[in-house]
């Protein structure tokens, strides 16, 4: 099993966005959507109007955390063939159970793509407002006005 990548986030971070687990470029890099081929970046930058996807990434970090966003996955440990979420047949969640020690104002967790969302369950009813963010994957490009604004509509 392939361990995922630490939880970025900071007391102030009131929405955390979660991905299912990171790609083997974003292990290999130790950094999130580090993959070029995916959207994260340059959706977020959209939204924002910065050209995020062209800062390195601990700007990018410092970015997210100044807007007090955080980033982690559903997925703590997994195993797969290749990056698609489809060829995940083993994982582990990670513990979210600290969620509200090491983010005390985190309002809304957003789900970035299907397989995340279905794992929802995992969070627990932590009362916090859930919603679903189409993939920020390449490969969910058909209906990138309407995958933008609803990035837009659920971050801003």
């Amino acid at each position: 099993m392939e361990k995922g990548l630490e939880f970025v986030g900071s007391r102030d971070s009131r929405i955390l966005i979660l991905g299912s687990f990171p790609s083997e470029k974003s292990i290999l890099k130790q950094e999130y959507y580090a993959n070029p081929s995916n959207d994260f970046w340059k959706i977020l930058g959209n939204v924002y109007r910065v050209g995020l996807k062209e800062f390195d990434y601990s700007k990018k970090i410092d970015f997210l955390l100044a807007n007090k966003i955080a980033l982690w996955d559903v997925y703590g440990f997994c195993e797969r063939k290749g990056s698609l979420d489809s060829n995940i047949v083993a994982y582990s969640f990670n513990d979210f159970s600290f969620l509200e020690d090491i983010c005390p104002r985190l309002e809304k967790i957003c789900f970035n793509g299907k397989k995340a969302y279905e794992s929802k369950g995992s969070i627990g009813d932590r009362g916090y407002e859930v919603s679903f963010l189409p993939s920020s994957s390449g490969a969910n490009r058909r209906n990138s006005q309407e995958r933008f604004n609803a990035w837009k509509k659920e971050i801003l």
